[in-house]
């Protein structure tokens, strides 16, 4: 390759393929009575994503197979709140996210369960609870199939609260008080979009339909 072509490579590089896993780090707003939600649209990549297997995470959270506990789970295809429930977990370094103030170590991003009979929800009821479970076991296998194959990028949403705090209102900016976000989550179901949540029920998550 001559000096030219490699210097036109680079260029290419730099100007086409970095924007597309440039995150964006807006913060996005909804209010659900009068509690403010915040999330952000985040661009995984094979180089910010550790599966739920990942030794490094394992080793960082003490995971592992059939815990009592699933916080110490290792929540992936395997584990059966993935199976019946949809629930799974991915890591990010603390580096490579924003609002983390930690020094070291990963922030666990994780997807809600949606619970077939929960007292507490009359929304788990929902008839479409499985097409609902499907969507987010899809979801995880495109992340899946990213991180393996070290080719793309998959977007996602993903709310900081509970663990966040509001560091200045304006401009806004917030920290994480804890290594522990969500993927957007509302009535069961996976929020695909950033802004303000459709009442009562979500809308129409387009890409699964």
């Amino acid at each position: 390759m001559s000096t030219r072509q490699s210097l036109l490579v680079v260029i290419f590089t730099v100007v086409f393929l970095t924007p597309l896993f440039a995150q964006d780090n807006q913060i996005h707003t909804s209010t659900t009575k009068g509690m403010v939600y915040y999330h952000i649209k985040y661009t995984l990549t094979p180089e910010n994503t550790l599966l739920p297997n990942d030794p490094k995470a394992v080793d960082e959270f003490g995971l592992k197979r059939n815990a009592k506990n699933y916080r110490n789970e290792i929540i992936d295809e395997q584990s059966i709140n993935f199976k019946e429930n949809g629930q799974f977990e991915i890591f990010i370094p603390v580096e490579k996210f924003p609002f983390a103030h930690h020094k070291s170590g990963y922030v666990i991003v994780r997807m809600p369960q949606t619970l077939a009979d929960n007292e507490y929800s009359v929304h788990s009821k929902d008839p479409k609870r499985y097409d609902y479970v499907a969507e987010k076991q899809v979801l995880y296998n495109r992340i899946k199939e990213m991180k393996e194959s070290g080719k793309g990028s998959v977007d996602v949403i993903i709310e900081l609260n509970p663990y966040v705090r509001v560091k200045s209102k304006n401009p806004l900016e917030l920290e994480l008080t804890n290594r522990n976000v969500f993927f957007r989550t509302a009535h069961g179901r996976y929020i695909d979009y950033v802004g303000q949540l459709y009442s009562p029920k979500p809308r129409i998550n387009k890409k699964f339909e």
